[in-house]
């Protein structure tokens, strides 16, 4: 995640509207009973199966934020979708504008196990909404670690994932947060395991 670099130029960023070249056109999306709304826009050449697979898996992931905090943490959020042959993983960054951004790149062949089953990413960025901008780097490691935390209650809240899957993950990727010779804290430590 690159998120320490675009935190600190969160100030200045703009959203850019797609061009009409590349985008597939802006959509409108219920995020929770409470009127929370996204408008996502795409861009690459999806074809209509995945459009549809990239709005089932934005409303799965807003269920199951909304079902941890109550409701989903803002009113409007802007999520760009880019469609790309350059990964093979989804990758997500999010921006605290206003209204907040959501820029989410996804493998030209996800297919539905890999956004609806799969995923963590969304769910995770979608977290992020809900925590106060801090434009520290020293703090990275509260942002994260929360979203890092809250991310798979969510998901097993919601039904959408196994408590045992969760405990495993946990097992065996916490370690890598453990602290280095001549670590020097959270605070200072900007690695992306201590992160």
């Amino acid at each position: 995640m690159q998120r320490r670099n675009f935190l600190l130029m969160a100030g200045a960023a703009s959203l850019i509207p797609a061009s009409a070249s590349g985008a597939a056109g802006r959509r409108i999306i219920a995020l929770d009973s409470h009127g929370a709304e996204a408008e996502w826009s795409i861009t690459g050449q999806p074809d209509s199966g995945s459009l549809a697979r990239v709005e089932a898996w934005i409303a799965k992931s807003a269920e199951a934020v909304a079902t941890y905090y109550g409701k989903f943490p803002v009113p409007r959020v802007l999520i760009s979708v880019e469609f790309t042959n350059n990964r093979r993983r989804v990758g997500g960054r999010a921006w605290p504008s206003d209204p907040p951004r959501l820029e989410l790149s996804v493998p030209m062949n996800a297919d539905e196990t890999t956004l609806m089953s799969d995923d963590w990413v969304l769910v995770h960025e979608m977290t992020h909404l809900a925590f106060p901008y801090i434009p520290s780097r020293r703090h990275d490691w509260m942002v994260e670690g929360l979203a890092v935390y809250v991310e798979p209650v969510a998901r097993i809240m919601a039904g959408h994932m196994d408590a045992r899957q969760m405990w495993a993950d946990f097992v065996r990727m916490m370690p890598r947060g453990l602290p280095a010779p001549g670590d020097r804290g959270y605070d200072v430590t900007q690695n992306w395991a201590r992160t």
